[in-house]
């Protein structure tokens, strides 16, 4: 208001109630029970079973300093559920950059770079999926954990956005295709 970047009738008429909540990291002592909250929801939302979190992953957590408050933790952990393969999230599960071992997976596998946002590391693992199972929907689907329609929603909304997809994701070999053919006409 001070600089002029908001109308002060604007300001008068929402603050009604002022609230002052002190930052994330003069609140440590909620840290675990906002990890535990957080857990549960993109648990759920992901349909992944994470019964929790290690200890030193825990204490590492309550120390961080958090500059981004609640939303970074939250995000944090919302990444972290996406890319778990276990169901205890261990130290190098979420702090991925700080375990070589953890590194050289990730660079094998996705590349996920700090600051990417989650849509768009789901985006590539569903198309590194893809690549893998030779675009086959069905098999993505399964390793996925979600319903063939989940992953077909999911490719229609990359498309929408980019307006085209990874053809190596989607391309189904021709000698797939072939082999389908054949054994269809060996069928009729």
């Amino acid at each position: 208001m001070d600089r002029g970047l908001f109308r002060e009738d604007l300001y008068y008429r929402i603050a009604v109630i002022m609230i002052k909540v002190p930052p994330l990291r003069e609140r440590r002592d909620d840290i675990p029970l906002l990890v535990d909250y957080f857990l549960q929801k993109f648990s759920k939302a992901y349909r992944k079973q994470i019964h929790g979190i290690a200890p030193g992953a825990m204490d590492r957590l309550v120390s961080s300093p958090w500059p981004g408050n609640v939303r970074q933790l939250q995000n944090f952990l919302e990444q972290a559920v996406v890319l778990a393969d276990a169901d205890v999230l261990r130290e190098r599960d979420l702090f991925v950059t700080d375990h070589p071992a953890a590194r050289a997976t990730a660079a094998k596998g996705l590349d996920i770079e700090p600051g990417l946002r989650l849509r768009e590391v789901e985006r590539r693992y569903i198309l590194r999926t893809l690549t893998r199972v030779e675009g086959s929907r069905t098999q993505a689907a399964k390793m996925l954990g979600i319903s063939l329609r989940a992953l077909q929603y999911k490719l229609k909304a990359y498309m929408e956005e980019d307006g085209r997809l990874e053809e190596e994701a989607l391309r189904v070999p021709r000698a797939q295709v072939a082999r389908t053919r054949m054994s269809s006409m060996e069928q009729a």
